[in-house]
């Protein structure tokens, strides 16, 4: 006596390999009492084809068997057929709400740090910077993305093998939002600069001094409690620059050049 089973994988639902194991036990259907191992698989994504494994069953002949089918490394469809009788797992489709951004598209001084959200609950977002559609693959967003050039982001939600719609959230660095930092009387000099770069300022309330590229990686963070503030630049390659200055609720953005 034998007993037929076949398994696949639907296109599209599946992304990771699933391992398929097959347990029987012949006195009752509690979890804990399958321990005889029938038989174990692992389809792959591209599995979508019926694939038939037939298994003896000779030695339970004339029993009530129960058989159980476990699957890990899953998630969304899968169907299983034992003979003629199918067997598939229920998928509820989910709406998976769209990202948006905090700040809102548009004009924005160099340095502003831009929040990606969705209201779905527990939804992943995932999010590009070369203008490419994203997927599950790619850059997971879990801290702001700092804005110091022009920046186009294009962000997708995910959860639980669902999609959401592509969003995309294009910012535009303004030059007079930079110069803005002269209202809290700083000078940055000099510029462009090579070895060091020298702050001087008004005040000598603490602030936080951050360097960074034009693509917002920080490249220097230190702390400033007097007048004058000397950076070592040395390590930097050449190329444009924004330094941000933190001070009592106020922020202040100086773009310079390293040559």
């Amino acid at each position: 006596m034998s007993r037929n089973f076949l398994s696949r994988l639907p296109t599209v639902m599946q992304h990771t390999p699933m391992t398929i194991t097959r347990y029987m036990s012949t006195t009752t259907n509690r979890l804990e009492e399958f321990k005889d191992l029938l038989w174990e698989e692992t389809l792959q994504p591209e599995n979508t084809e019926w694939s038939e494994r037939a298994l003896d069953l000779t030695p339970y002949a004339g029993q009530d068997i129960y058989i159980a089918f476990h699957h890990t490394e899953t998630y969304g469809e899968f169907m299983i057929k034992i003979d003629h009788i199918e067997v598939r797992n229920i998928v509820q489709d989910i709406d998976v709400e769209a990202p948006y951004a905090e700040p809102a598209p548009g004009e924005v001084p160099a340095g502003t740090e831009v929040t990606l959200m969705t209201d779905t609950e527990g939804a992943d977002i995932f999010y590009t910077l070369n203008g490419e559609d994203p997927d599950d693959q790619s850059e997971l967003f879990i801290s702001p993305i700092v804005i110091n050039n022009d920046l186009t982001i294009k962000a997708i939600a995910h959860k639980d093998g669902f999609f959401s719609d592509i969003s995309t959230f294009e910012y535009t660095v303004t030059t007079t939002a930079i110069e803005e930092s002269g209202r809290m009387d700083i000078t940055v000099y000099p510029n462009p600069a090579s070895d060091v770069l020298r702050i001087d300022r008004s005040t000598g309330h603490p602030a936080e001094i951050t360097v960074m590229d034009v693509m917002g990686n920080e490249v220097i963070r230190r702390q400033m409690k007097g007048n004058r503030l000397e950076l070592d630049v040395r390590h930097l390659s050449s190329g444009i620059y924004v330094l941000r200055i933190k001070e009592e609720g106020q922020t202040g953005f100086v773009k310079f050049t390293i040559q």
